[in-house]
């Protein structure tokens, strides 16, 4: 009778397993599994860690695409890459990603109607238009493995917060164009370039930071980020692109921490309220209040802490 049991229950977990497995497509090569589609209704799907005990270790391109009535998906540790338009078009929610994946395609969530993305530590690429037009998705936390942020990664979402992790270097063409929600973004210091209309069209910016590592800011970086009221760029910045500011019809402030730069053509047209500041000593400055890229000059003096001693004299502020 206990014989005639375990057959039984050894069958019916091979009919699950083998029902479960049909509903993906998938091929396999090298020995490992790539999931190409999925056949199924469920509204969850939960993605196995092995088939026909290979390991999964990738989601084809457009594997999941269009398919608007999975709202979650589980994707299970040792998949190491996701591809070009996996999910894009799907209903998904929410998302976790493993850190045992390195690389997320181009559009491979776009148009998706995400609340919320966990990255794992590992996750080192981001594609062109990863994120591309997610409505919902309010904030985003890249970690420090993420090296390479592909052009539109965030073009068109519905981001308020970005942090940006301490390992990307170059922020891509067009990365959060069209944000219009957009009023903060933590930089890394690894940043070295800030590409072409990067934030354009973010009427939200209110403040912005540009760190102390980048060197070049591209052509209509912030064009249009009519909300825009100060400005601050780090030391090491060499060039700025034509109409980097262009009508940020708010701008008041701009600070430079550095020598001066190149200025591209119309770098603070209709900017009509922008003052530029540079420190005393700095190189390549005209002399105040003579404008610089069209826009009046000042001086920025640094201020600084002086101790009143108990009989109201000024104490040395090295003493």
């Amino acid at each position: 009778m206990k014989l005639r049991h375990l057959v039984w229950f050894i069958l019916y977990k091979v009919a699950v397993t083998h029902v479960a497995y049909a509903q993906f497509t998938y091929t396999i090569n090298g020995g490992s599994v790539t999931i190409t589609g999925y056949t199924g209704t469920d509204s969850y799907v939960d993605i196995p860690s092995t088939i026909s005990n290979y390991p999964v270790t990738s989601i084809g391109s457009s594997a999941f695409f269009g398919r608007s009535g999975i709202s979650g998906v589980s994707i299970p540790n040792g998949v190491v890459n996701i591809g070009d338009n996996a999910f894009s078009g799907s209903g998904l929610m929410d998302i976790s990603i493993p850190g045992t994946t390195a690389t997320i395609g181009n559009y491979a969530f776009a148009s998706v109607p995400l609340r919320s993305v966990s990255l794992g530590y590992g996750v080192s690429t981001i594609g062109t238009g990863a994120f591309r037009s997610c409505a919902n998705l309010s904030r985003i936390s890249l970690p420090g493995s993420v090296t390479s942020l592909g052009a539109q990664a965030f073009h068109f979402s519905g981001l308020i917060s970005a942090d940006l992790g301490n390992g990307v270097t170059m922020l891509g063409e067009r990365l959060f164009d069209g944000c219009s929600a957009l009023t903060n973004v933590t930089m890394g210091n690894a940043v070295t370039n800030i590409g072409s209309l990067a934030f354009a069209f973010c009427p939200s910016l209110r403040n912005f930071t540009i760190p102390g590592q980048v060197r070049s800011i591209g052509e209509k970086a912030f064009i249009s980020c009519s909300g825009l009221t100060n400005a601050l760029i780090g030391g090491k910045v060499t060039a700025i692109g034509s109409q980097a500011f262009a009508s940020c019809t708010n701008l008041s402030t701009v600070y430079f921490q550095s020598n001066a730069p190149t200025p591209g053509v119309d770098v603070f047209s209709n900017c009509p309220n922008a003052t530029v500041y540079y420190k005393p000593g700095a190189i390549g400055w005209p002399t105040v209040p003579n404008p610089w890229a069209g826009r009046p000059t000042a001086l920025w003096i640094t201020p600084f802490l002086v101790t009143l001693d108990a009989q109201g004299g000024a104490v040395s502020p090295t003493a």
